[in-house]
């Protein structure tokens, strides 16, 4: 089946209330990611206070973003155009992950209380029956929904796993969605229309530790780890897909 990466993310949970958009910090950070041409810009956060206005660094084409907010830092890898976006494979992203941690950390040195790898695919060009094939491969339909078509469908599953990196023990969550969504997207530089499954697959660190315990070379070795589990989830999900 025809399948591509959409996004790539990874999120460290981190006191970041003190990273601003301030001409220092800012000069830094577009010096540093000067060969992905990052340029600042700001979103809004909705907060326990009410609405806070944020900064992100992102380039011209939508590709690379990394958020900023109070909380948790945000690096995501857009396929902002398939087909033409050079959008490399998750070991690629991850070495990239890497520069950009020590490039953060090195001015703003902190520790992270929870880490998390997000990954977004689609598979596309299926015909009904092969819709149909996945359906019923995920579910036990009643006979509305087992007799008739189904236009739109989700799947969520959620497992709480123990898994060790960096010499620590975790209590990790791997969560796997999977939708039949119809939408646009944009296609060598042309906007299409798309029936689809878009597959979400997110590893990350139990939400219920909060403690503020990794540091940077653990965050490269949950990385490392978590490319691993993402793989092996793709395994067996190829087991439904094809």
């Amino acid at each position: 089946m025809d399948k591509i990466d959409i996004k790539y993310q990874a999120a460290l949970f981190v006191n970041a209330t003190d990273i601003g958009p301030k001409p220092d910090t800012l000069s830094h950070f577009i010096t540093e990611f000067a060969d992905k041409e990052l340029i600042p810009a700001t979103f809004q956060e909705i907060g326990p206070t009410g609405v806070m206005e944020r900064f992100n660094l992102k380039d011209s084409k939508g590709i690379w973003n990394v958020e900023f907010s109070s909380s948790r830092i945000d690096i995501m890898k857009v396929n902002s155009n398939i087909a033409v976006t050079e959008m490399g494979n998750i070991h690629d992203f991850k070495d990239e992950v890497f520069k950009m941690i020590d490039i953060i950390f090195k001015k703003f040195p902190r520790k992270a209380n929870r880490l998390a790898f997000v990954t977004t695919h689609i598979i596309y060009n299926l015909n009904q029956q092969g819709f149909s094939e996945i359906f019923n491969k995920l579910f036990n339909p009643i006979p509305t929904y087992k007799d008739n078509d189904r236009s739109e469908w989700g799947a969520r599953m959620a497992s709480r796993i123990d898994k060790e990196f960096g010499g620590k023990n975790e209590l990790h969550n791997f969560i796997t969605e999977i939708n039949r969504i119809k939408g646009n997207l944009n296609i060598e530089s042309k906007i299409k229309n798309l029936d689809r499954l878009q597959v979400k697959l997110d590893i990350n660190t139990f939400q219920d530790h909060s403690d503020y315990r990794f540091e940077t070379e653990d965050m490269k070795a949950f990385y490392n780890g978590a490319i691993n589990w993402e793989q092996n989830l793709r395994k067996e999900l190829d087991t439904i897909f094809n």
